[in-house]
This record gives C-alpha cells, sequence and structure tokens, in this order.
C-alpha cells in the first residue's frame, strides 16, 4: 500500500515507514471558515496511524453514542486535544466523533438539546481552538464562498454537506480514520448513495477492504472504530433512525 496522500499545504507533512503513517498538522482549513471570536490556532497536531491496518473482528459492541468506549486506541496520543478526534480530512482538519459536547447529534439533537452552530461549510471550532467536521464536509472538494458565514439554520446541514459532492465523481477519499482505514464521501462508484453500513458506518467492500462511508443520517462518517455490527439498539442521541 502506498502512503495515503495528503493535500500539500504549509503545516501540513505526511511520510511512512513501512508499517505506519506519521502526520503533523496545524488542524487549519485550507477552505474559508468562520472564526467570530478567534479561537482558531494551530495545534501542533503529531500522530500517527498504521499504513496496514487490521480489524479486529472479535471486538465487543460499540454504541456510537457512547463516547468512550468508541475512541480508544492505542496509537491515539493521551492529549485532551486528541480524545474526540476520529481522524483526518485530506487537508488536515480533524473530524470529530459523531457527538456534540452534550454528547447527542451535534445536528439533529433528541428533544430537549440545542444543535450546535455551524459555518457554510458545516463545521465550528471547539472552545480549545480546535476547528473540526462532524459531518462531510462541503467545502473540502466543493465551492467555499459561504464559508465565512453561519448556517443560519442549522436543519440545512444535510442539504449543505451534499452540496460539495458530485454523484458523478463517485467514491472520492476524504481522509483517513485514527485506525488507518479511508473515510470516503457519500456516493460509491455508480453515484448512489451508500447502503449495508454497519453501525460505525463502515463496510468491506468487494475487494474485502474495510472503510468507512459518508451518510445523511447519524453518525454520519467515523460512528465507532470498525467493524460494527448491522443491527444494533436504535441510536438514543439523535433523532435520526
Amino acid at each position: 500500500m502506498a502512503c495515503p496522500i495528503f493535500r500539500d499545504l504549509p503545516g501540513l507533512s505526511v511520510s511512512c515507514s513501512d508499517t505506519t503513517v506519521f502526520l503533523n498538522s496545524t488542524g487549519l482549513p485550507d477552505h474559508k471558515f468562520l472564526n467570530p471570536q478567534g479561537l482558531i490556532v494551530d495545534q501542533e497536531f503529531m500522530l500517527d496511524f498504521p499504513l496496514y491496518p487490521e480489524l479486529n473482528e472479535t471486538k465487543d459492541y460499540q454504541d456510537p453514542c457512547n463516547f468512550t468506549t468508541i475512541f480508544h486506541l492505542d496509537n491515539k496520543p493521551s492529549e485532551d486535544k486528541y480524545m474526540s478526534i476520529a481522524g483526518f480530512a485530506l487537508n488536515g482538519v480533524p473530524f470529530f466523533s459523531p457527538l456534540s459536547v452534550d454528547w447527542v447529534d451535534p445536528f439533529y439533537p433528541p428533544p430537549g438539546y440545542e444543535p450546535e452552530n455551524l459555518d457554510g461549510c458545516v463545521a465550528h471550532t471547539q472552545v480549545t481552538g480546535i476547528y473540526h467536521y462532524h459531518m462531510m464536509p462541503p467545502c473540502l472538494f466543493g465551492d467555499d464562498e459561504n464559508g465565512e458565514t453561519p448556517l443560519v439554520k442549522v436543519g440545512d446541514a444535510k442539504t449543505v454537506a451534499l452540496d460539495g459532492f458530485d454523484p458523478e465523481d463517485g467514491l472520492v477519499t476524504m481522509g483517513w480514520a485514527f485506525d488507518g482505514f479511508p473515510v470516503y464521501g457519500p456516493y460509491d462508484d455508480e453515484g448512489r448513495f451508500h447502503t449495508d453500513l454497519d453501525n460505525c458506518n463502515g463496510k468491506k467492500d468487494e475487494t474485502g477492504n474495510y472503510g468507512y462511508y459518508s451518510t445523511l443520517e447519524f453518525p454520519y462518517h467515523i460512528g465507532c472504530f470498525g467493524p460494527g455490527v448491522m443491527d444494533g439498539p436504535p441510536n438514543k442521541c439523535s433523532q435520526e433512525e
């Protein structure tokens, strides 16, 4: 397997040994973004993930609504700033878990919770200054004209996110998860939405290779570090079925 290709950007570097991918990133996006309080800062991310990841087929059931059991990996740094990170996009911006600070769906939470504020790239900044994605980011491949403006209606997140992807492009790689498996966009090579995903939003392709696939329903990209199960309890942390 070749070393994963990230974008050639200042502050983003990737190298590989025979077994490991090493990534250094500022975490700063290469598209327009909303930063009203000036919170976004260089995070100096330094991490590694396996070049040849292996699935643990015997792991216990994982619930995407349970943050703590999903995101423990031996290769994840123990610093607090890495706790919520599930992977990294091609531009070095982190994919966070599918959960908000309240441990619910950030976009379509259950009654009693408020959705989080987003910019036009369907992203936002943590209080510690980490800009991040919870859903497929339209500005990663698409037009970032509205990146600096707030998403007026959070319920529009699905539509806005999808605007950055073209069914005719087929399967596109958005980045890699912390466990080393790829994270793909919302369409397959036939321009159709992905189906038959486990509860981590992953599956094996025709050649037996595992990956995570973006969807418009919770958990959106990496729901847990797979493999997951096909049929589990309903998501209690989201309005999405």
